[in-house]
């Protein structure tokens, strides 16, 4: 299957319009079928390298944010999220918020400096040369955590198996995302990962997910 990127119905709506809200509800349910979360949260446990922000782009309502202040609270006074949305209502207050579009100075400000990026379910939304932007913009960082939908037929058909119980919204995003997932080594060389200098490691769950997980070995730029 071939990549195909559409506007997904979700991005287009204010935060608090009620498809929205059913939309993000949706999206945890999603989150715990797919295991994003929990495969987020053990990897993150496990850094070693995080002496500088965590930035977590595409943050939606905060709550992947706020298990990670609730079950890693170390790393809480470092995690920030970047997205366009305003600040959710529950957003942990140990962590910032920065209410930006990706491109502008001040995130690209705070990518610079990030050291551990968490993206999970956004990167989806970008077209390859975005994606080699947003790789261009990380030269401190060491470690890059990405769930994605696993771009494979069977996976839509398992998302239409949950249509009965998903918001219209959800259903037509949830075939978007996926028909825009990624698949093998696609997202680490659209990102510009070179693999003299990132150990990457992707790996695909049965229920759709797609994981990467990349490790710089070499010394990242001063």
């Amino acid at each position: 299957m071939k990549r195909v990127l559409v506007p997904e119905l979700l991005d287009s709506l204010p935060a608090n319009d009620p498809g929205a809200v059913a939309g993000r509800r949706d999206l945890r349910m999603v989150n715990g079928i797919m295991g994003n979360f929990r495969w987020l949260l053990r990897e993150l446990a496990e850094l070693t390298n995080a002496d500088g922000p965590v930035v977590e782009i595409g943050a939606g309502d905060g709550a992947f944010a706020r298990r990670v202040c609730r079950k890693l609270p170390a790393l809480a006074p470092c995690y920030h999220a970047i997205d366009l949305a305003p600040r959710p209502a529950y957003w942990p207050q140990q962590a910032s918020w920065h209410q930006a579009d990706l491109w502008s100075d001040s995130a690209a400000d705070l990518l610079s400096r990030a050291t551990v990026l968490v993206a999970n379910l956004v990167l989806h939304h970008f077209e390859d040369a975005a994606l080699h932007r947003l790789g261009d913009l990380l030269p401190r960082c060491r470690t890059i955590l990405a769930c994605e939908p696993c771009r494979r037929e069977i996976h839509v058909w398992q998302g239409r198996l949950l249509f009965p119980v998903l918001h219209r919204i959800t259903r037509h995003d949830m075939v978007a995302s996926i028909r825009a997932g990624f698949r093998a080594s696609e997202l680490a060389e659209s990102m510009g990962l070179d693999p003299a200098r990132w150990q990457t490691t992707v790996s695909t769950s049965w229920l759709g997910a797609y994981r990467l997980k990349a490790v710089r070995s070499s010394e990242p730029s001063a």
